[in-house]
């Protein structure tokens, strides 16, 4: 029993990393703080993105649309950082799951189900919501102010 225990541990922690490069890379590339060559990535440039982030939300005026943009880039920031720490981990992946949730419905609505195929998102609006749902998040921020208090009560 204890090895499946610490199977699903490790297999959560490798979850939490997988999610945190999924946001991570393309933030990053938005930034120019990595490079990908032209072709593999359509939004390899700031304007690219905001063009694509318009196309995506065409219900926004241009101007809403920016700031919407942005807004988002900052949330995944915080949500990579939150994901790395492992600081309010189930209010983070809520939050993950939310952002790539509307992302993913924003897909379907605009360009249909194969639009599904071709972007990671749904995937990883499910694997958010999964890791929101345990109760026990090791290697985390969280476990160690758990433990903490823990110590703290029983004396």
């Amino acid at each position: 029993m204890m090895k499946t225990d610490n199977q699903y541990l490790h297999s959560q922690i490798i979850s939490r990393l997988a999610l945190t490069g999924a946001l991570f890379i393309p933030l990053l590339v938005r930034l120019h703080i990595i490079n990908i060559p032209p072709g593999y990535s359509t939004v390899n440039q700031w304007s690219l993105f905001q063009d694509y982030s318009s196309m995506i939300m065409p219900s926004f005026p241009a101007e809403i649309g920016a700031k919407l943009t942005n807004a988002i880039n900052v949330i995944e920031g915080f949500l990579v950082v939150g994901l790395i720490l492992g600081y309010k981990i189930k209010l983070i992946a809520k939050g993950a799951s939310l952002l790539t949730g509307f992302y993913t419905l924003n897909l379907l609505v605009l360009f249909g189900y194969p639009a599904l195929y071709r972007f990671p998102v749904f995937m990883l609006s499910v694997a958010s919501a999964i890791l929101s749902m345990d109760k026990k998040h090791p290697w985390t921020i969280d476990s160690l102010l758990e433990k903490t208090a823990l110590e703290k009560s029983s004396k």
